[in-house]
Order: structure tokens, then sequence, then C-alpha cells
């Protein structure tokens, strides 16, 4: 609700902003592949505020550098800057966005068979409501959760299940992690179906030390941000390793002694999910997902190999 708040624009809106920009301020943020190691604003002036004097330089020379504790920097700095308006600037961000905005709504509110990625992400949010912690794993999975929990209502305790070098893998023990500290909240974690598999096996760890959390998998049956990738440069007759078929993921946690669903309607969602939760015990719902949808993330990455 905050008048400078750029909503659940997303990497749109930050793209936009930072090919525009006269100065770059980051604050306690690595320059990692996202930003492309800091390249992805050459124009621009940078001011590097970190509490880790390695990181002021690291990737891409700081024109200037504050070593410090963010919150305590931007407390001093902020006393020595006027208020300004900056509604023109922040229209110009929010018009870059909002048409991609608006069919991302209309897909999270439409019901869809199969169901859309953005369709799954609000019914997750429907099932466990704004108090639960929720995680993403995944590639366009990471995208679909950050856009739907992280909207104009922050939707509960948000953490991105990403690294400095992908994002694959760490939502599992992300999820446990989560618990362990916050055992009387509920935890949420929505999975893409191919970073699944890699720590599936961790839900062993999850039943041998009775650590309940429910794991939503959005299964588009593929590697989606390959396989679409390959779809856009090459086209669809020359898709290599990026098929994975229909898995049941929620089988596998069955078999270790958790709860497990397969879902392949919408309206079946949201009770599913109910019912994992009341389980009480580690939970894979397996949810089919449109093996068409592509997003937003997966064509900006395609644009910018494309201009390498």
């Amino acid at each position: 609700d905050h008048p400078l708040s750029l909503w659940d624009g997303g990497m749109m809106a930050m793209l936009t902003a930072a090919s525009q920009a006269d100065l770059i301020i980051a604050l306690g943020v690595r320059f990692n592949w996202l930003l492309m190691y800091g390249q992805i604003f050459p124009q621009a002036k940078l001011v590097r505020v970190d509490i880790n004097p390695a990181e002021i330089d690291r990737n891409r020379v700081s024109d200037a550098g504050l070593v410090g504790d963010v919150a305590l920097a931007l407390r001093e700095l902020t006393r020595h800057v006027a208020q300004r308006d900056h509604g023109k600037w922040r229209t110009t961000l929010r018009d870059a966005y909002l048409p991609m905005v608006a069919e991302e709504i209309d897909a999270r509110n439409k019901p869809s068979d199969p169901i859309h990625p953005h369709r799954l992400v609000s019914l997750v949010r429907e099932a466990f409501g704004d108090d639960a912690i929720y995680l993403i794993d995944g590639g366009d999975t990471s995208y679909y959760g950050a856009t739907g929990l992280v909207a104009k209502e922050r939707a509960g305790v948000y953490a991105s299940a990403g690294g400095q070098f992908g994002c694959l893998g760490t939502g599992i023990p992300f999820a446990l992690a989560a618990k362990l500290a916050r055992p009387e909240k509920t935890v949420v974690l929505i999975n893409g179906d191919g970073s699944f598999g890699l720590n599936a096996m961790e839900f062993d760890t999850a039943m041998r030390h009775n650590i309940p959390f429910v794991c939503v998998v959005n299964n588009d049956q593929a590697w989606g941000m390959i396989k679409h990738g390959q779809e856009i440069c090459y086209g669809g007759e020359r898709l290599i390793g990026s098929h994975l078929g229909v898995v049941h993921y929620e089988k596998i946690v069955e078999g270790l002694g958790g709860y497990g669903e397969l879902v392949e309607r919408d309206a079946d969602l949201v009770p599913a999910l109910k019912r994992a939760l009341a389980s009480g015990k580690p939970a894979c719902i397996n949810v089919m997902t449109d093996t068409c949808a592509v997003s937003p993330m997966t064509l900006q990455f395609v644009d910018g190999l494309k201009m390498e």
C-alpha cells in the first residue's frame, strides 16, 4: 500500500527502471545471474551499500560504496534527502508492466483445466491464507510464485528458494528449515517438477524427524524454461533434454510415509490442499498444469540470449 510500491511488477518494472536510470543504489544485493553480474545497467552510476566490504566491488566496480548495515545506513541517508513527487516516474514504471499484469490477473482469477500456473498459485494462497510461510523453487515456477505471492497485499511470510547461481533444489530443505524455525506456522512450498527431483528424498528426512509441510508441485511435464526457450529459438521439433512427462511425485512421498494426491482439475485443488494440511504429515500435492504456459521471465531470458 506504500505510494512508491510497484505492486507485482517484479522483473518487468525493474528492467524498465534499469534501462533508464542515471543512478542505481544497490542495498545489500549481490549482482548475481539475475542481474547479469552488474551488466544490466551499464549507463548508470552505481552506489552499493553492504555490510560485507567484499561485496562493494564484486562483479562490477562501484562508483561509490558504503560498508554498513543497510537499515542503519538508510536511516542516516534519508535525513539528507528531501521528499519529492515521483508520480511521473512511478507511472512510467507501472505502464511498462500493467498490460502483462492484466493478463496475469485474468489467469489467476479464471478457472482453467488444465490449470494455469498463475491460477495454481492463486488457489494455493486461497487455501492457506496470508499467515502461512510460502517458499518457491524452480525456474518458471519461481516467477509465478513471486508474482502471485508478492502482490499488493503481501502473502504471508515469503521467502525465495534461490541461490546466487540458480533457483533449483533448495525448496524442500528451505521448507524443513522454515518449519523448524516457526513450528506454529503452516509452511507451503510451490515447487517445479524438475527442481522437485533434485532433493525429493529429503521427504525422508521430513518423515524421520516429523517435520510437516505441504509441497505443491507445478507439474508441466518439463524443464519448462529450457523447453520453451528451445521452442522459441529452434522450433518445437528440436527439443532436447527438456521433457519429463507425467511423473507421480506424490507416490514418492506416499512411499516414504507422507501424504500425497494427484490433482488434474481446478475444482479439486483447494480441497486437496486442505486435506494435505489436515493430514499433519509431510505432504505432496502433484498438480498437472498447462504445458503451454510461457512465463515473461523465460521470454526475457531468451531475448537476453539473442542479444548476446
